[in-house]
């Protein structure tokens, strides 16, 4: 059971080596009446979208608490479709920090802890900060994913309005 952390610098998605899928994920937050959202794409080494969903987040007062939120809940996603080697990839800097434990948070430290137990069940656990633009799918998913007041989860189909930022990410 093991988990890293790495940083990444691309500005292009890039696919998980063949023993890994990627989870991308994202969270949306409204500062006018404090909405958030947590949205994420699994994909394989190909490329290829396994499942996507998004959850509506309660509770929820900044956007790093979004972000925070949207991780755990990713990686639970991961963990219930029966993936174990994963690499967890975000465009939150500050976050890949607080999990790594190079920084912390006193408001967060209960969902760090969390994600850190999560961590411990996957047999290899990645989590990785990339630039917005090797995240776009999911930015875009938090930003325009589906209005379910609760959760969706999908595994067969992504959206039709998704598809051009799904295609670019293969150049």
């Amino acid at each position: 059971m093991g988990w890293c952390i790495t940083v990444v610098h691309n500005t292009k998605w890039k696919a998980p080596p063949d023993t890994h899928i990627k989870c991308n994920y994202d969270a949306g937050f409204n500062v006018q009446n404090l909405d958030s959202t947590a949205r994420w794409i699994i994909r394989n080494h190909d490329g290829i979208a396994q499942h996507w969903g998004s959850l509506q987040l309660d509770n929820t007062s900044t956007p790093l608490e979004a972000e925070t939120k949207a991780l755990l809940a990713a990686l639970q996603q991961t963990w219930i479709r029966g993936y174990r080697r994963v690499i967890m990839e975000g465009d939150c800097e500050t976050l890949t920090n607080l999990v790594s434990g190079s920084s912390s948070h006193n408001h967060l430290a209960n969902l760090l802890d969390d994600i850190r137990i999560w961590a411990k069940k996957f047999s290899n656990v990645q989590f990785s900060f990339v630039r917005r633009g090797g995240n776009k799918v999911a930015h875009e998913l938090a930003k325009l994913g589906c209005n379910s007041t609760c959760f969706y989860s999908d595994s067969c189909t992504l959206p039709i309005w998704l598809h051009q930022h799904y295609c670019n990410d293969f150049g």
